[in-house]
């Protein structure tokens, strides 16, 4: 079959990622499928030989001049000439609404529904609010959070009259939801009426990757290690403040450590640290990284007060670790409580079976995490996932009738953007999108070479004298990731991190000096953070210290051995 899947972009959450695991999975079972996204980053994709078309880049959604974007998407489709369009979450971005519902005419339409948009004003996730059921509207929702797309901010009364009028003329879109939760949620919707029938297919991934050959250098320092992983934990829905509470509780009885990876994650490792071992990663959504992380973990704590269908909970099963979650959205269909993993509904609950978990031994942990690797296996792996996928597939084509109506993009319809947002605000939101991108790109190489580097090699040695490092650079990730391992040893001291720039950069208290003001007492060895970095410095310190300091590479083949035959020898000088 010739299928095509539209996403809004190809990196991203768990729903794009759902996208992007469908589309490699059908080309692996022979099928040709091509996936349509507003992609950013595209190069490590066609490495792999996987061709993908692209639609133009769209976010925000903008004004109704824009709209002759739309048109070459629509030239697209029709040059692919699928057999089946498969729509993924998309908030108005890749395509407008009256694309989707322009190609259920001509084509069989599958709509994975991961939130509520598809069915509400531009509602996403509405926290037990049910405003979204009023034809007339909310347009009042105080979470700013939500600002996942232009169509976000719009009254919602505006986006569920122009959804109302879609939905009435279509009944060629076939709903597919995650979880029976969602399948309810979007039942309960006003304009769910038209959907004859809702399918629930659970997401499916291919599990945690055991070939990076790298030894879990964070279990030699703290075990049992907690996991609490989200890309955003500022986010109150992702619960993080209450997971806080538990931990405070739990660590006056038990010993654990805690990661928390996300956004947002440095603040609470700080508060953390103040009654147990906290570490903290930056968010990532580079897949090495990710399996890594996962190795190097025992228990994966998910305190979210609102999901669906969570991807991180099937990593964490995929990988054997124990999972302690939350009962919201569709975990109790992950989950068999007891069996596979633990869920809890309140507070007093989590400390009750966290605490549990943590006091068992390996052997315990070690059979709990067998039982969730196989249930994983049986029910979300990615082969499961494609398969059912197929089997609604065939369902939808050979039922599927060819209608004649075909609906305008006209302007008309997008009027109400120029009422509510000016050119300026646009641009201005376009600026602040690029800038973010143009940071996320710089600091792609450095992450990838950094968590690789044989870090778990500097763990093994130990010495109750400590050497003082100074970390060359102050990228984020590189005081996050190197500098937070290395400070969790008592025989290394990150002492400053050098830049000969003027850049102010939030350094996480270690001080930041330029390498001309380095006394030449104050450390013993340096770690750039790039090849240039590497020449520079040795240049200045050639001309500070001459040969009394060391200077060491932080790529792929960092030789870890000749910097731990150096320490020693270093402190008996």
């Amino acid at each position: 079959m010739r299928i095509l899947l539209v996403s809004d972009y190809l990196y991203g959450g768990g729903a794009e990622r759902m996208a992007y695991e469908l589309f490699l999975g059908l080309n692996e079972n022979g099928h040709n499928a091509k996936l349509i996204c507003a992609a950013e980053r595209i190069s490590s994709v066609k490495d792999k030989g996987i061709e993908l078309l692209y639609a133009p880049e769209t976010r925000p959604m903008p004004p109704s001049e824009h709209l002759e974007k739309y048109k070459s998407f629509l030239d697209m489709v029709y040059e692919f000439n699928p057999d089946l369009v498969h729509i993924h979450n998309i908030h108005g971005s890749t395509l407008p609404l009256q694309a989707v519902f322009q190609l259920a005419v001509k084509y069989p339409v599958c709509w994975t529904m991961h939130d509520v948009w598809p069915v509400t004003g531009g509602c996403c996730l509405p926290y037990g609010c049910s405003q979204y059921k009023n034809p007339a509207g909310c347009g009042n929702c105080p979470d700013d959070s939500l600002d996942r797309s232009f169509c976000l901010k719009f009254p919602v009364s505006q986006q569920y009259g122009l959804m109302q009028n879609l939905w009435r003329r279509s009944n060629n879109i076939t709903a597919v939801c995650p979880s029976d939760w969602m399948r309810k949620q979007i039942a309960a919707a006003e304009l769910s009426r038209n959907l004859s029938d809702i399918t629930v297919i659970h997401n499916g991934i291919k599990g945690v990757n055991d070939i990076l050959n790298v030894p879990p250098f964070f279990r030699k320092l703290n075990p049992p290690l907690v996991l609490v992983m989200a890309t955003s934990l500022k986010l109150p829905l992702k619960g993080s403040l209450q997971a806080l509470e538990i931990f405070r509780k739990l660590a006056e009885a038990n010993k654990f450590s805690i990661l928390w990876v996300g956004n947002g994650s440095r603040e609470l490792s700080e508060e953390a640290s103040s009654f147990c071992t906290s570490m903290a990663l930056p968010y990532t959504d580079n897949r090495s990284d990710i399996d890594m992380i996962y190795r190097n973990c025992d228990i994966l704590f998910m305190p979210s007060l609102y999901e669906n269908f969570p991807t991180t909970i099937l990593e964490a099963m995929s990988a054997g670790l124990i999972v302690v979650a939350h009962d919201v959205g569709g975990v109790s269909e992950q989950l068999k409580d007891g069996e596979t993993g633990f869920i809890y509904k309140t507070e007093k609950d989590a400390e009750l079976k966290l605490g549990t978990v943590l006091k068992m031994n390996e052997l315990e942990r070690k059979k709990m995490g067998k039982n969730a690797l196989h249930e994983f296996q049986k029910r979300f792996s990615l082969d499961v996932y494609v398969k059912r996928h197929i089997e609604l597939y065939k369902s939808v084509h050979s039922s599927h009738t060819q209608g004649t109506e075909v609906f305008s993009v006209g302007k008309n319809s997008w009027n109400y953007l120029n009422k509510e947002y000016t050119k300026t605000e646009i641009s201005e939101r376009l600026k602040r999108r690029n800038n973010e991108r143009l940071r996320r790109r710089n600091l792609e190489a450095l992450r990838d070479r950094l968590v690789h580097s044989r870090l778990d090699i500097m763990v093994q040695s130990s010495s109750t004298i400590p050497c003082r490092i100074a970390l060359y650079g102050a990228g984020i990730h590189t005081k996050w990731l190197l500098g937070k391992i290395l400070s969790t040893r008592k025989d290394i001291i990150v002492n400053y991190i050098l830049d000969d720039s003027k850049s102010e950069t939030d350094s996480g208290g270690i001080p930041i000096i330029n390498p001309s003001a380095l006394l030449p007492s104050a450390v013993d060895a340096v770690i750039p953070s790039s090849e240039l970095n590497e020449l520079k410095m040795s240049i200045i310190l050639k001309n500070i210290f001459g040969d009394n300091i060391r200077v060491f590479r932080l790529y792929e083949n960092l030789n870890m051995d000749e910097l731990l035959k150096f320490l020693p020898e270093k402190r008996k000088m």
